[in-house]
């Protein structure tokens, strides 16, 4: 199953969030994308999770992660 993580855009929330329920759900087998606004925040998080980080929060990134 592929689960998309769209949390890009609130003010303020935890990153280790993102990314403790990111390794729980690849833990659990599924196949993760994530989806992050912010440039800072999606770097660190690709630093982690590789390819499944998707810089941009529009319908088309939306398309590119599902």
């Amino acid at each position: 199953m592929h689960v998309i993580v769209n949390w890009g855009g609130r003010v303020n929330y935890d990153l280790r969030r993102i990314y403790n329920l990111t390794r729980m759900m690849r833990n659990s087998g599924y196949e993760v994308s994530i989806i992050e606004r912010d440039s800072n925040r999606s770097r660190w998080l690709e630093e982690q999770f590789g390819d499944n980080v998707i810089h941009k929060a529009d319908s088309n990134s939306i398309k590119k992660a599902g």
